[in-house]
């Protein structure tokens, strides 16, 4: 009976606390992927496709911008038209069926002309 306790009380420290661990929901249930952040400068801005590429120090990135996607400076709001090539930018995006899809951009300073 020692021996079961025992084993009960060891067991959840050898496997990584796996039996206690925080439980979150898929993120196929939230609605959302995995929601991440990337900064960088835009290199281009393609209005029809509602797409822009961003450069980043691992690579180029094009992201898909989503319906209520928000392009923000300062206070007021704007959108894809408002970005221009050279723009530092961050951007909130999720990941979904291989695309990154913006939710959110936030520009930290303008192109230089």
């Amino acid at each position: 009976m020692r021996i079961l306790i025992l084993l009960l009380l060891v067991l959840p420290l050898l496997t990584g606390g796996q039996l206690v661990a925080k439980h979150e929901p898929p993120p196929s249930r939230t609605g959302l992927g995995p929601i991440q952040m990337l900064r960088g400068v835009v290199r281009d801005v393609n209005l029809p496709r509602n797409q822009f590429l961003l450069q980043t120090p691992g690579g180029e990135h094009l992201f898909v911008m989503v319906p209520r996607c928000k392009v923000k400076e300062g206070v007021p709001t704007s959108d894809l038209r408002d970005l221009n090539l050279g723009d530092s930018v961050s951007v909130v995006y999720e990941m979904k069926h291989g695309m990154k899809l913006a939710h959110s951009v936030v520009i930290h300073s303008r192109a230089t002309p």
